[in-house]
């Protein structure tokens, strides 16, 4: 078996074990261990939380205000369906 690293599942050698086939009524899908189910959770959790406390890219805010000018023109001319 190799050496467990901190906040890294342990690496198994061989068959993973982590991963069982559970699949008679389950749809054919595996069941994850929720030891690494969890540590897949918190990293996915991290890597959301990290984009958004991104701004928003100055080229999606100028393509946002051309759509609501566009939304804006037809009744300013009077051209509503």
């Amino acid at each position: 078996m190799m050496q467990e690293r901190p906040g890294k599942p342990p690496q198994h050698t061989g068959k993973d074990q982590s991963v069982q086939d559970h699949s008679q009524g389950r749809g054919g899908s595996p069941e994850i261990d929720s030891e690494l189910q969890a540590h897949i959770g918190r990293h996915l959790k991290a890597s959301y939380d990290d984009i958004l406390g991104q701004d928003v890219p100055d080229r999606f805010l100028d393509l946002l205000k051309q759509l609501e000018s566009k939304e804006d023109k037809p009744e300013a001319e009077g051209g509503g369906k």
